[in-house]
């Protein structure tokens, strides 16, 4: 009898990045390379599906599901101004590092992170179009005790156009990775370029 693999839970959750979407149509899907965001504390994402039954026959006759907004959220130590420009279009002055705000536009984004596993294994995430808003930002006078504060921005995702994808994910522990397919050659990859494509013989 073949074993059953087994399932892990997650227990931690780095390497944050985000790359500008430069062509996102039925043809092609492009994106600049990567960059990193440090300090990540949190990431996670929400299809918000629906579901609906329909009644005939005196009972439940069909269920239908579908998806809802494509909610994405981000904590972490910081954004800095050269960043919010980035992702929230405000405005940035690289030769004063002055940041200004006069509107919100967003520029479509691409998100990438990784889940470690209680095994040490990772879960890699990447989100090909997404749109982001700041949080709240505020922070409390230092007291007696320290207390970190954070900063963070969600996002409203979209599809890849040429393919109707949301979002993938990959296990680098996962027994069905194609021959040369290693964690460490992902780890390398996956925040190398949004389009890296998994495939024997790497």
């Amino acid at each position: 009898m073949a074993g059953v693999q087994n399932y892990i839970p997650m227990v931690g959750v780095d390497k944050l990045a985000y790359a500008k979407v430069t062509s996102n149509t039925t043809s092609a899907y492009t994106a600049e390379t990567p960059k990193m965001i440090p300090g990540l504390t949190e990431a996670g994402v929400n299809l918000n599906p629906q579901t609906s039954t329909f009644y005939a026959d005196n009972g439940a006759y069909d269920t239908a599901t579908a998806m809802g907004e494509f909610d994405i959220a981000v904590a972490c130590a910081d954004v800095p101004p050269a960043m919010k420009a980035d992702l929230f279009g405000y405005g940035y002055d690289s030769t004063t590092g002055l940041g200004s705000v006069s509107d919100i536009n967003a520029p479509s984004v691409a998100i990438l992170y990784r889940m470690m596993k209680s095994n040490g294994a990772y879960r890699y995430i990447r989100i090909f179009s997404a749109k982001a808003v700041p949080n709240e930002e505020k922070a409390q006078t230092k007291g007696g005790s320290i207390n970190f504060q954070t900063n963070g921005f969600s996002l409203k995702g979209a599809k890849r156009l040429k393919d109707g994808l949301y979002y993938e994910m990959l296990d680098d522990d996962d027994p069905s990775l194609p021959v040369g397919v290693t964690a460490a050659l992902i780890a390398e990859k996956w925040f190398s370029s949004v389009s890296w494509e998994v495939a024997a013989g790497e």
